[in-house]
């Protein structure tokens, strides 16, 4: 796990530092890699990949690699019903950065809304409420 954190550091680094590296990082399965990894860490870890989400959505190539990939935008919403403050803050305002970015990411929203709620027979935006 170690080697992870400094690597998602390491990939934050980057990001900030070369806009290219998102281009690369998006198309080679960058995103799904946080998202898996993300999946199966502790709320420290998670906060790390949202914060080199974040950085990926400041770039043109990031955000619409992100629009692409709805796998990430359906993790963001699973973690607004995190019980830790800062995971839920971060990916709250990560959701509304991606539905302000374009109108048409409603749309993507609300279809990974219903991918994560529905499976589990929850209803629609009960993360939300």
């Amino acid at each position: 796990m170690r080697n992870f954190c400094s690597t998602v550091a390491f990939a934050f680094f980057l990001l900030q530092e070369d806009k290219d590296l998102v281009h690369e990082f998006v198309q080679n399965d960058g995103l799904a890699c946080l998202i898996k990894v993300g999946s199966e860490v502790d709320q420290n870890y998670q906060n790390y990949i949202l914060r080199a989400l974040g950085q990926v959505m400041l770039y043109v190539d990031g955000m619409n690699g992100i629009m692409a990939h709805n796998e990430t935008v359906q993790w963001l919403y699973s973690l607004i019903s995190s019980k830790f403050r800062l995971v839920l803050k971060t990916a709250l305002k990560l959701l509304l950065v991606f539905v302000e970015y374009k109108e048409s990411n409603c749309n993507l929203l609300v279809s990974a809304i219903r991918a994560v709620d529905i499976p589990v027979g929850e209803s629609i935006f009960s993360n939300i409420i």
